[in-house]
């Protein structure tokens, strides 16, 4: 009778086992997925930040000053179409840089562009997190991060 308890604890202890590795498992997979949901672009405003850019200098670029961007959750800036936020002034790069709402925040990263990225008036050389009210400056274009 001592051998199929003995048998018994030791089923059980190996199903407790079994159970939270894979509880830790699952929740490695719902953190990595949480952490790369930042870098996809879904296409859709992010309505719970109710974020966009606002044009502070539209220098030549065509645009009215207090133009606004309604920002997605990821999505680029540039002089032309594919990009999400067009800015059509000859300084802007074709593809200029990337804006993109990730782990809580709104970040800004130059994609090499000609004229560089600078958030106000820094120029940015690695992806950089934004604050309400920054400034960002394409070529000379100048625009102002509201977050509502």
């Amino acid at each position: 009778m001592t051998g199929g308890i003995e048998v018994t604890v030791l089923a059980l202890r190996m199903a407790v086992v079994i159970g939270l590795y894979t509880f830790l498992a699952l929740v490695l997979v719902v953190i990595w997925r949480g952490y790369h949901s930042g870098d996809q672009t879904t296409g859709g405003t992010v309505t719970s930040s109710g974020a966009r850019l606002v044009v502070v200098e539209p220098a030549a670029s065509g645009l009215e000053m207090g133009a606004e961007f309604e920002l997605s959750a990821s999505g680029t800036i540039g002089r032309e179409a594919p990009n999400t936020i067009i800015l059509p002034d000859a300084g802007v790069s074709a593809r200029h840089g990337r804006i993109a709402f990730r782990h809580g925040g709104w970040w800004i990263e130059d994609l090499q562009s000609a004229n560089g990225t600078y958030v106000n008036a820094i120029r940015i050389e690695a992806p950089t997190l934004l604050a309400d009210g920054d400034e960002l400056e394409v070529a000379q274009v100048r625009l102002r991060l509201e977050i509502a």
